[in-house]
């Protein structure tokens, strides 16, 4: 299923804000200038903020797959495009939720962007349309459990605890695996 603006800017707002999160310069496509004008936009600061607290805690399985992926000669952004589209169909076997979603957006923009250090260019656009095709496919399931507000309500729920919601710790490093449990 092709995305609509809507799941599009969402994705490329998010690695835009990962992106310039880590001071790293990067040139968007061309048709998001384009969408800005027809599309509202559903990112909000809050969405990129709880990204960059569960990319830290991501951070540690990123380094190991993508080192294991690099050494192994597979290094191009069509070899990212292959790893992450494999990842989403196992990360989303069960019921698409925010909680699930937000820790793949972490885990899908940190990659890129080691995919993109390393010189595959193309590796955050690919994780763009990965993020907005994974919102289209599961579409249906998302609006009936609340769509954006749902979203922007887990955000919320996060930031004001220090962490998720179903943990009392403020780190969040020793409460990531929370998100799976409830899935």
């Amino acid at each position: 299923m092709n995305p609509s603006r809507i799941e599009w800017l969402f994705a490329h707002d998010l690695m835009n804000f990962a992106m310039k999160d880590r001071d790293m310069f990067w040139v968007p496509a061309t048709v998001v200038t384009f969408y800005r004008l027809t599309s509202p936009t559903v990112f909000t600061v809050d969405v990129g903020k709880v990204v960059r607290k569960l990319t830290i805690s991501v951070k540690v399985r990123t380094k190991k797959k993508f080192k294991l992926i690099y050494e192994s000669g597979l290094s191009t952004s069509l070899q990212f495009e292959m790893f992450m589209r494999n990842y989403a169909l196992v990360h989303f076997t069960n019921e698409f939720s925010s909680r699930n979603f937000l820790p793949f957006c972490a885990f899908a923009t940190d990659f890129a962007i080691r995919f993109y250090k390393h010189g595959a260019m193309e590796a955050p656009h690919h994780a763009i349309a990965l993020v907005a095709e994974v919102l289209t496919d599961n579409k249906e399931s998302f609006v009936k459990n609340g769509g954006w507000f749902s979203l922007q309500e887990e955000c919320n729920d996060i930031l004001e605890s220090g962490c998720c919601c179903c943990c009392s710790s403020i780190n969040i490093l020793n409460c990531f695996g929370c998100f799976y449990k409830h899935r």
